[in-house]
């Protein structure tokens, strides 16, 4: 249980945030992943039992822009097209960036995916190259086919800060509030930064 202060969107202070959460630190493994996850559902069950977990994996989103060959430019406008469900929008930099249809029907169907983990990957199966992403799929199937929770959700558009996390990443969401109330995921990065070779997986419930 903690304060955070995060610069507010409404007048552009810093604004004191209470939250409460874990941190995983450490030699993270799959059953370390399932078992964050499974405590940010439980934890959104423990508030109100109409709430919906959508999980994204990022390893999957960034290899299907990579594969589209764009500046950085056009890769920073297609990420926040993925973040905003914007298929019209992507189309647009796609198409100025000289990206082939086939990349264009590719990272469309991307944007649209959503529901149910099964049928999500089954359709995403059919919508990627076999080589593409081929770990991160088989690690983002097995994670969701053992975390036994039916509000959970595939969405590729919880893309969060890409500078921070990798991997799993999930926003949490419930009935009568507009905004997520759970936010977390992996952020190897922020150890490696520091010099450390750990990983790690969090999330953080804002109490407010």
């Amino acid at each position: 249980n903690e304060n955070v202060y995060r610069i507010s969107d409404e007048n552009g202070s810093y604004k004191e945030i209470m939250q409460t959460g874990l941190e995983c630190i450490g030699q993270i493994d799959t059953y370390c992943l399932c078992e964050v996850l499974s405590l940010a559902a439980q934890s959104l069950g423990a508030i109100v039992d109409d709430f919906i977990l959508d999980v994204s994996h990022l390893g999957i989103v960034s290899a299907v822009l990579d594969s589209l060959k764009v500046s950085p430019e056009g890769r920073a406008a297609l990420l926040r097209c993925i973040g905003e469900k914007n298929p019209h929008g992507a189309r647009a930099i796609c198409e100025g960036e000289s990206v082939s249809p086939e990349g264009i029907r590719m990272l469309q169907g991307l944007i649209a995916a959503y529901g149910d983990p099964a049928t999500v990957m089954a359709s995403l199966d059919n919508l990627l190259p076999a080589d593409l992403a081929r770990e991160e799929r088989a690690q983002l199937r097995d994670i969701l086919a053992a975390v036994e929770v039916g509000n959970i959700r595939l969405d590729f558009s919880v893309v969060q800060d890409m500078n921070y996390y990798n991997g799993i990443v999930f926003k949490g969401f419930v009935r009568g509030i507009p905004t997520g109330i759970l936010s977390g995921g992996q952020y190897d990065r922020l150890p490696r930064k520091m010099g450390r070779k750990a990983k790690a997986i969090g999330f953080a419930i804002y109490v407010d």
